[in-house]
C-alpha cells in the first residue's frame, strides 16, 4: 500500500481553496534529506526558518512531493502516481498528506506567508536573537558550555604559525559546520585570535541557507544571545551601511532566526573575550551573481566605512564543498571523490592565499559550483573588502558517504 507518511492523518480538515492548496506547491527553501536506519527508509524534512524541527516521512512521500510544483491539482497528482507506479492512490489520502504539509507550513501558499509575517513581527519585538543551536549543537548550560569549549580549544596549539600570522588582525575565514565535526579547525582558527586583543566591532558574514529573498545580503539589528552572554549589534555602523545601499539590508532579517552560520562566531567570540565590550554586525550572504551592481555597491560601502579603522575585524563564517546524495548526487561519496575534492578545494583556497577574489569566484563558478561551495558569496565580498592575502591555518573534510562537507580556516 502507498503510505506517504508515518503519522495518523484521519480527521484533518481540508480547506484547499482558502489556503491556496488546490495546486499544492512545496516550498523550495526547506531541506529534504534521504534517511535510512535499521528500521526506516525515507526522508527528513528540515525547516529551520518556521518550525525549527525535523519531520520524518516515508519513502513514498518523495514521489508524492516531487509532483507538488504548483501546476498540478490533486487529481493530476493522482494520475501521475498511477502513470509512474501503476498504483491507484485515493485522492483523499493525497489531500490529507497535503494538509499535513500545510499544517507544518511546508507549502508555498498564503498560510505559510502569513505565518512568516507573524514570526517576523515577533522577531522584531525581541531584544536579542535566541540561540538556535543551544542544547542541539552545544550545551545550553553556561558552566557545561565553558567546559565543552575548553576541551575544544585545548587543540588550538598554533606555535608553528607565529612567524606567519599578521601583526594586525583584519579578518578570518572559519567554518560554520557543527562543532563536533569542525572542532579541530574551529580550535585552530579561533584559537589564533588569542594572539590579538578583541576588536571593537566584528562584521560577521554568514550564509543564508534557507530564507527566500531577492536581496544579496540580509542584516539584523537584534543582538545575538549566547549562553555566555549576548553580543550587541553596532547599530551605528549598520545604519551607515544601510544608508549607502539602494535596498533595505534589514528586509527579511527574520532569516537570522533559523540560521546558525553567525551563531557560532558569536559564541566563540563571547567565549574567547568574556569581558570585552565588543559589538557585531551580523550579515547573511545569499547566492548571487557578482556582476549584480548591488554587490559592488555593498563592497564599496563596507570599504568606505572601515577605511582607516583599526578596531574592526571581518569574519567569513562559511563551509566549502558539499558532496553526496544529500546534496543532489545520484551515488555515495567514495575515497576517490574525497581525494579529488581536496585537490580542487586547495586550488580554490590558494586564490584566497594570494589575494585573488575574482580568481576565487571564477574557479568555483567554472563548473557552476558543482561542489556546492557555500563560501562563495560571503568570502568573495570578504576578500574584496579586505584586499589582503590569507594564511591557511587548516583544511579538513567531514566524511560521510551520504553527505561530506569540507571546510577551512584562514587568518588575514
Amino acid at each position: 500500500m502507498f503510505v506517504p507518511v508515518r503519522l495518523k492523518l484521519s480527521g484533518i480538515p481540508t480547506h484547499r481553496e482558502e489556503r491556496g492548496m488546490e495546486k499544492p506547491k512545496l516550498r523550495t527553501d526547506i531541506q529534504v534529506t534521504p534517511y535510512q536506519d535499521a528500521e526506516n527508509v525515507g526522508v527528513l524534512i528540515q525547516d529551520a526558518l518556521i518550525e525549527g524541527r525535523t519531520m520524518m516521512l516515508s519513502d513514498g512521500a518523495v514521489l508524492l512531493m516531487s509532483f507538488m510544483d504548483g501546476t498540478r491539482t490533486i487529481r493530476d497528482i493522482q494520475s501521475e502516481i498511477m502513470r509512474q507506479t501503476g498504483q491507484l492512490v485515493n485522492s483523499e489520502e493525497i489531500e490529507q498528506f497535503v494538509q499535513l504539509l500545510d499544517n507544518h507550513y511546508l507549502l508555498d501558499n498564503a498560510n505559510y506567508r502569513q505565518r512568516l509575517r507573524t514570526l517576523a513581527a515577533e522577531y522584531k519585538r525581541l531584544e536579542a536573537r535566541p540561540p538556535l543551536m543551544a542544547d542541539a549543537g552545544y550545551p545550553a548550560d553556561p558552566q557545561q558550555l565553558r567546559a565543552f569549549l575548553d576541551d575544544v580549544f585545548a587543540q588550538s596549539e598554533n606555535s608553528h604559525l607565529d612567524g606567519r600570522l599578521p601583526e594586525k588582525l583584519s579578518g578570518i575565514v572559519a567554518p560554520h559546520i557543527d562543532i563536533p565535526r569542525g572542532q579541530n579547525t574551529y580550535a585552530k582558527v579561533y584559537g589564533a585570535l588569542r594572539k590579538y586583543d578583541p576588536a571593537q566591532t566584528y562584521i560577521v558574514l554568514g550564509v543564508n541557507h534557507q530564507y527566500p529573498t531577492q536581496n544579496p545580503f540580509i542584516a539584523t539589528d537584534r543582538a545575538y544571545q549566547t549562553p555566555l552572554g549576548k553580543l550587541p549589534v553596532d547599530t551605528g555602523l549598520l545604519h551607515q551601511l544601510n544608508q549607502r545601499l539602494d535596498w533595505d539590508i534589514l528586509e527579511g532579517e527574520i532569516a537570522h532566526r533559523g540560521e546558525h552560520s553567525i551563531e557560532f562566531p558569536a559564541l566563540f567570540l563571547r567565549y574567547l573575550y568574556p569581558e570585552a565590550e565588543m559589538k557585531i554586525v551580523p550579515i547573511l550572504s545569499n547566492y548571487y551573481d557578482k556582476t549584480d551592481e548591488r554587490v559592488e555597491r555593498f563592497i564599496r560601502a563596507l570599504r568606505e566605512i572601515i577605511a582607516g579603522r583599526e578596531d574592526i575585524v571581518l569574519i567569513s563564517s562559511v563551509d566549502f564543498s558539499h558532496i553526496g546524495p544529500q546534496f543532489g548526487w545520484q551515488r555515495e561519496v567514495t575515497p576517490a571523490d574525497i581525494a579529488s575534492t581536496e585537490r580542487e578545494d586547495r586550488l580554490t583556497i590558494a586564490f584566497l592565499e594570494k589575494n585573488d577574489p575574482d580568481g576565487f569566484y571564477a574557479d568555483i563558478m567554472k563548473d557552476q559550483n558543482r561542489r556546492n561551495i557555500d563560501a562563495l558569496g560571503a568570502t568573495y565580498v570578504f576578500q574584496r573588502v579586505l584586499d589582503k592575502p590569507g594564511v591557511l591555518i587548516q583544511y579538513e573534510q567531514a566524511f560521510d558517504p551520504l553527505n561530506t562537507v569540507t571546510f577551512t580556516g584562514l587568518i588575514f
